[in-house]
């Protein structure tokens, strides 16, 4: 079976630029991109050039809401697997009582 070899991590803010905030870790098996995108367009433009590059598999932050994932898979027609990190609901209200102390 094929090993996975190429996977990216965008995390969304609207104050990133795709052309700015990315970093890059390989090593001679496995490489990783992680790069901050402003919004939803800017995702879909980096993740084209992720496939066209080859990127076998891009996760989303929990800051991209589902209907966002939805949106994102219909518009690359499901070439490669998106995925989407989220929290539990009990670390939800762990982070909501953290951002009502700020």
């Amino acid at each position: 079976m094929k090993k996975l070899t190429k996977y990216a991590f965008l995390i969304k803010h609207s104050s990133y630029s795709s052309k700015i905030q990315r970093s890059q870790f390989s090593s001679d098996e496995f490489s990783s991109i992680i790069i901050g995108v402003s919004d939803i367009e800017d995702s879909l433009f980096v993740i084209n050039g992720l496939i066209t590059d080859g990127i076998e598999l891009v996760e989303l932050c929990g800051g991209f809401s589902k209907d966002e994932e939805l949106i994102i898979k219909d518009k690359i027609r499901k070439v490669i697997p998106i995925g989407r990190a989220v929290m539990d609901a009990e670390d939800e209200i762990l982070l909501e009582n953290i951002l009502k102390i700020k």
